[in-house]
């Protein structure tokens, strides 16, 4: 029995099988740990044999609009299943701040949280930070509580099969193949493993909306305005209908807190100049990059 706890939320997993174990504590490292087998599961895991050859099955844990218990013939569309549904326990009743569809990295001093729709490169990002030596907290899913702390739920990264070739550019991950679990769609999971994190209660935060584009010749970077932070933002807000009175001005009153950047590049190359740079200000320019307040 594995046991998922994260921002004061809890999704219990019986993985009826090794293989589906293994996969459960490589798709969540260090975000999963035991389980007493008396706990009620919030999801169950199995493998179904039948005359017409083997299945994996998911129960609990879903939308009330989707199927309580689907079937699957491959390993990869039911991580990507088993993902959807643990986003969903720990996000569906969380009112500890604004669960944003978004990375989170810690880098040379300064926190990163970088919100995005998918297919923006927040992936590559993620996977470059943890290159470079930064800490990651998530590529997925982070928490901007509405004291002004921030923490991300760690899982494994979804490369999506445009971005394999990508990430293979790293060398920490070129050989990363070797590791991975199956996705959708030619895709692969990239589990990864980390030390302890700092405290990085007290570090800058900035808002960084990537875009990847190959034919970009150039690294861009241009600052976003208020209205800018705040549209994005409340677009990968995931659990904005959590706060009946939605409270814009706090989330206002945090996006007036840190800078925003739009960042364009082409190439791995474009971004270790960037952040050096931007490092080196936020530190010693702690305003500049508008740490958040604790309230």
């Amino acid at each position: 029995m594995i046991e998922i706890v994260w921002a004061g939320e809890q999704v219990t997993i019986d993985a009826r099988s090794d293989q589906l174990e293994k996969a459960c504590k490589a798709l969540y490292g260090g975000a999963v740990k035991s389980a007493p087998d008396t706990t009620e599961p919030t999801i169950i895991l199995e493998e179904v044999t039948a005359s017409c050859g083997s299945t994996l099955k998911i129960s609990g844990g879903g939308r009330e609009t989707a199927a309580a218990t689907q079937t699957f013939a491959s390993m990869g569309a039911l991580l990507i299943e088993l993902r959807d549904r643990v986003q969903y326990q720990l996000i569906k009743d969380n009112r500890e701040g604004f669960v944003i569809h978004g990375g989170l990295a810690h880098f040379r001093g300064c926190n990163y949280l970088f919100p995005a729709l998918s297919g923006s490169g927040k992936t590559s990002l993620a996977a470059w930070f943890l290159d470079q030596g930064g800490l990651l907290l998530s590529d997925e899913i982070s928490l901007v509580e509405l004291g002004g702390d921030v923490s991300g739920f760690p899982q494994a990264l979804n490369v999506k099969a445009g971005g394999i070739a990508v990430v293979e550019q790293l060398e920490r991950f070129k050989n990363f193949r070797e590791t991975a679990l199956p996705s959708i769609h030619g895709g692969l999971f990239l589990p990864w493993q980390q030390s302890a994190l700092p405290n990085i209660a007290d570090c800058p935060l900035q808002i960084i909306q990537p875009a990847f584009n190959r034919e970009a010749s150039a690294l861009r970077a241009k600052p976003m305005s208020g209205a800018e932070k705040m549209q994005l933002l409340m677009e990968n807000c995931l659990n904005i209908r959590n706060f009946p009175d939605h409270p814009l001005g706090k989330l206002k009153q945090i996006c007036e807190q840190f800078q925003g950047i739009k960042l364009e590049y082409g190439s791995f190359e474009q971004l270790g100049g960037f952040f050096q740079e931007n490092s080196h200000l936020s530190v010693n320019h702690p305003e500049s990059s508008g740490s958040l307040q604790r309230q």
